[in-house]
């Protein structure tokens, strides 16, 4: 692929990269005017036969129209038609100062559209506005993956996201209007992009996520451009409509190939898992997420869009889980387990609804008494409304809590028996079981791929003086003083994440068993052991609380190593002791009288 080259986008791969961003912006930016500016509105819904299939306000049009009178798309100017039709489904914004023109099939009368001047009020502006930003957001985030991770996978996308994100379109073709012609050109160009949007996003669902199809999503990958032709046939016959062409039907088959398209995508996904080692697994879960929600409110955002706008607006709000979800998985070489994330979304969105809607109807509640009986009980109100708020917090940590403990169990079980096994590092007879508790316990409890302990000697080394678990048997035992890794960690109690470079000295466990994260086991003067440990045995990565888990157990390990230090201590110094005393004996018995 000449754009890309040993990994890196050339030249030519940046322009392109910045030309479609450009044009995708181009097409999005100026509909944020819509949020406080006017717009000219027509009155009224036609698809593309010319059928009139809603009338919203009958006062634009002179004479007036209604609901199953059908354009007579002959007659009609073509530069009307360009208008009328210009979103294939039949627009309903117009430019304020421009009058239409078009006759209605049975009749000879000419009707004219005088559109009335429409701005938004702020319950439809606020959608508008975050559907605006979440598509520039979308476009530029897309920009951004193929640029720090170029790859056929990546430029994919980014032509998906050109057209399918949350952002509208209709103030540039309202400003284009003047032009009929460079509007058959924008139409042309925007039938193009939505169908190699489709073909991008099937692109980077086979290929995803190591750049590379085989078996079964090979033989549809070279499939692909009979199915190119086909969507580019389908997408551009669709604006037929401004020529004087009876398009609906095609218009529709455009739409139900894209919604199939959207749910074969997701079953591919799905099919996709059965092949996949468990960190890729983990990361085509993620993708799963974002599809299975987003893309359904794609297809519903655009079913809605001209029956009601800002209803589908919010529904397009949710189709930016697919970038969000798809960057998180293609940046993240290992990401947590997205059912344990999905489970603690759920519970705290339970959790505001509980204590936010009982508040709020207390609140009105008290305000209702409040206007009713202001003068009697006023104050007793007012204490009241700072009673629940300062309760609120309280009250929510609780609740909040309880679901926790019922949602993630096995996490407090697992939490629950690591405390134990500290508390078991106190009371261990030698550091060797201390390395022990820390390996195997971890092990079991949270499910992880591999343990180890570097426990450092009176020359300085970290070594292994318990096997690690999942570690190969020809695995280095030991990290030296200067490796880059202690110094990073002497400097605090807590964790580093640990990238595939930083490991590779080891000559420890690869793939899933390497090791993500070293957690020190410090004294009072110096680093006296690293830890590391490895994935899920599921592919997943280790969340925060499970990592502060693990914090907690090597503080537990740091006390047990220092109690074994100051035993090994007072035994030294009670043998010196005796031996003194035996030495004084013997000299008191060789000098008698002295």
């Amino acid at each position: 692929m000449f754009l890309i080259s040993e990994g890196k986008l050339t030249f030519a791969g940046k322009i392109v990269v910045l030309l479609l961003a450009a044009w995708a912006l181009a097409f999005t930016i100026p509909d944020f005017w819509r949020i406080t500016g006017t717009m000219g509105s027509q009155g009224f819904v036609v698809d593309n036969n010319g059928l009139i299939r809603e009338v919203d306000d009958n006062h634009t049009v002179v004479p007036p129209i209604k609901t199953g009178d059908r354009i007579d798309m002959e007659r009609t100017s073509f530069r009307d038609r360009v208008v009328l039709f210009n979103d294939r489904s039949g627009g309903n914004y117009v430019a304020p100062d421009r009058d239409l023109h078009f006759y209605l099939i049975g009749d000879n009368i000419q009707h004219t559209v005088i559109p009335a001047g429409e701005t938004l009020n702020i319950e439809a502006q606020i959608p508008l506005a975050v559907d605006q930003v979440l598509g520039v957001c979308f476009i530029c985030l897309a920009v951004l993956l193929v640029w720090l991770k170029p790859s056929s996978m990546t430029f994919g996308f980014l032509v998906y996201s050109m057209w399918y994100n949350p952002g509208t379109s209709y103030v540039q073709y309202v400003f284009l209007e003047r032009w009929p012609y460079a509007v058959a050109v924008q139409e042309g160009i925007e039938g193009c992009v939505q169908a190699l949007g489709c073909i991008g996003f099937i692109v980077f669902v086979l290929r995803f996520p190591v750049d590379s199809a085989s078996g079964w999503r090979k033989t549809v990958e070279n499939g692909l451009p009979y199915l190119t032709i086909y969507l580019l046939t389908v997408q551009m016959s669709c604006f037929g409509a401004i020529y004087g062409w009876h398009t609906q039907a095609l218009y529709n088959l455009a739409q139900s190939s894209v919604y199939a398209l959207d749910v074969l995508i997701i079953v591919a996904l799905i099919f996709r898992l059965r092949d996949q080692d468990p960190m890729e697994r983990q990361r085509t879960r993620w993708v799963i997420l974002g599809c299975v929600i987003g893309l359904p409110a794609v297809i519903l955002g655009d079913t809605l869009a001209s029956k009601s706008e800002r209803l589908s607006d919010y529904f397009l709000m949710i189709s930016a889980l697919v970038p969000l979800t798809v960057a998180h998985a293609i940046l993240r070489y290992r990401v947590l387990d997205v059912k344990i994330v999905v489970r603690r979304a759920v519970a705290r969105t339970v959790v505001w609804l509980l204590v936010g809607s009982t508040l709020i109807r207390l609140v009105l509640y008290i305000e209702d008494n409040l206007k009713q009986k202001l003068s009697e009980k006023a104050f007793l109100f007012a204490v009241l409304i700072i009673a629940l708020s300062l309760l609120f917090e309280w009250v929510h940590a609780w609740i909040n809590e309880r679901i926790d403990r019922v949602a993630f169990s096995h996490l407090h079980l697992a939490s629950d028996r690591l405390q134990r096994t500290g508390a078991a590092m106190i009371v261990a007879a030698s550091a060797e079981g201390v390395d022990r508790l820390l390996i195997e316990e971890p092990i079991e409890a949270l499910r992880l791929t591999s343990a180890a302990v570097f426990r450092r000697d009176e020359d300085g080394v970290y070594r292994q003086h318990v096997r690690g678990a999942g570690w190969p048997v020809d695995s280095v035992c030991e990290i030296p003083e200067d490796a880059p890794l202690v110094p990073q960690l002497m400097i605090g109690y807590g964790h580093l994440r640990l990238s595939s470079v930083a490991v590779s000295t080891l000559n420890g466990p690869t793939g899933i068993a390497q090791p993500v994260v070293a957690i020190p086991v410090r004294n009072q003067v110096a680093l006296s052991a690293i830890v590391l440990y490895g994935l899920h045995r599921t592919g997943d990565d280790l969340d925060a609380i499970e990592i502060d888990t693990l914090v907690k157990l090597c503080l537990f390990a740091s006390a047990a190593y220092q109690q074994l230090l100051n035993d090994e201590l007072r035994k030294q110094v009670l043998e010196l002791k005796t031996k003194l005393a035996k030495r004084e004996l013997r000299r008191r018995s060789v000098t008698p009288g002295a």
